[in-house]
């Protein structure tokens, strides 16, 4: 088994799989753990029925009455990082207003999305922006308009308009569509990942930290929690390694899973967060580590700024391609069980969704600084620079960005 080092660095598992990260995509948990999840109005808003958002953690819709602000995701802010994130299911047709109303009013300017709209004939994410370069669409309070797309291997990137409907008020946000990743699977290799991982970084820190945060990446599979909580233990890996912090991807990923229930699900995915952290600090230190690091630690020496000194994968220009479509009329939405869901062997990237990659510059997506005005972005007029981005007016700086005024 694989045992924390001595001088820091990496810190992966020894008879973890047995006794830690369990496969809990399940619903469970302390009594009201679940409670507006479950509220009878908010059971269709839950893509699948045993999946929902943790009360402690979860994410609430802005501006609305309290009783609507429920949507299924989760604040998720790995211990010891300035990278936070909103984990949320994919979105679905009566859930678009909710999913955009948290992109703008959290001050978001990321999007990760690591599933196809159909897998294996099954409707896994509502398609939540226009399919065409050039054109609109309006989902609730918001109109999004698809301003370039563009090929970066396994993964896509779009650039996307967003204007907020009720103060005319625009700004844009970047899409990482992730394309070689099968639902309760693993990608056949982590490189492609990584290099979208540090595509990201190089997007995200180019806006101001609130908190010693910067703004939350918005991250989503069909879930929400076996792929996207893979993701960001990789990624929680890398950063605290740069930071010449120690850390455990056993204490990682159970962090993950205190925040939003189910966070990686099975042991291929565990596996997956340490061979490619371990193949990425193997390239980063210039040496080969030996694939045994039992008694052996990961010095943290690697330079700063790990998402920008490697350089970006070449880029592939490709227009859209066709999009499978679910067929039939739209219905109410049932949720199903994700836990009982079919897991068929189906080779990495055998259903490739449309999209594309965008970028201001042409050759990443968003170039040049934010334009600032002394308001975070995301704030709602009337709020103080000390506020959160997600909070009401009236709130305090020190309060949750998800909680309403009133609440500590």
């Amino acid at each position: 088994g694989l045992k924390q080092g001595r001088g820091g660095g990496i810190c992966v598992f020894d008879g973890e799989c047995a006794e830690g990260p369990r496969h809990d995509y399940a619903v469970k948990g302390t009594p009201g753990e679940f409670q507006t999840a479950l509220l009878p109005h908010n059971i269709d808003k839950n893509r699948y029925d045993d999946v929902l958002a943790n009360e402690s953690t979860r994410c609430q819709v802005v501006g609305v009455r309290a009783q609507d602000d429920y949507i299924n995701a989760n604040f998720v802010d790995p211990e010891g990082t300035s990278t936070c994130f909103i984990c949320s299911q994919a979105p679905m047709t009566n859930t678009f207003n909710e999913f955009w109303n948290v992109v703008w009013y959290y001050g978001c300017r990321v999007i990760v999305m690591l599933c196809s709209e159909v897998e294996n004939g099954r409707t896994k994410c509502d398609r939540y922006w226009p399919q065409r370069v050039g054109d609109a669409e309006t989902y609730g309070d918001f109109c999004i308009i698809t301003v370039s797309e563009m090929r970066h291997g396994e993964y896509l990137t779009r650039t996307l308009d967003v204007t907020n409907a009720l103060n005319n008020e625009k700004r844009k946000v970047v899409q990482y569509h992730y394309l070689d990743w099968p639902d309760f699977g693993v990608p056949t290799n982590g490189a492609g990942m990584v290099d979208m991982l540090y595509s990201i970084e190089s997007v995200n820190t180019l806006f101001p930290k609130e908190d010693d945060r910067y703004p939350p990446i918005v991250t989503h599979c069909s879930a929400g929690i076996g792929r996207t909580g893979t993701l960001i233990a990789i990624q929680t890996a890398l950063e605290l390694f740069e930071l010449g912090k120690e850390f455990n991807i056993f204490q990682i990923v159970k962090q993950l899973k205190e925040e939003r229930t189910g966070m990686v699900q099975r042991k291929e995915q565990y596996m997956f967060i340490y061979n490619t952290t371990l193949q990425e600090l193997q390239r980063k230190i210039g040496s080969a580590l030996p694939p045994n690091l039992s008694q052996q630690g990961v010095p943290p020496t690697g330079p700063r700024g790990y998402m920008g000194e490697r350089p970006p994968p070449s880029q592939q220009p490709q227009g859209p391609q066709p999009q499978q479509q679910a067929q039939g009329p739209p219905q109410r939405h049932q949720p199903m069980k994700y836990g009982q869901m079919p897991r068929p062997g189906v080779p990495p990237g055998s259903s490739i969704l449309n999209g594309s990659p965008s970028a201001a510059n042409g050759n990443g997506p968003i170039s040049g600084s934010p334009q600032h005005t002394g308001q975070h972005l995301g704030q709602h007029p009337g709020q103080h620079p000390g506020q959160h981005p997600g909070q009401h007016p009236g709130q305090h700086p020190g309060q949750h960005p998800g909680q309403h005024p009133g609440q500590h």
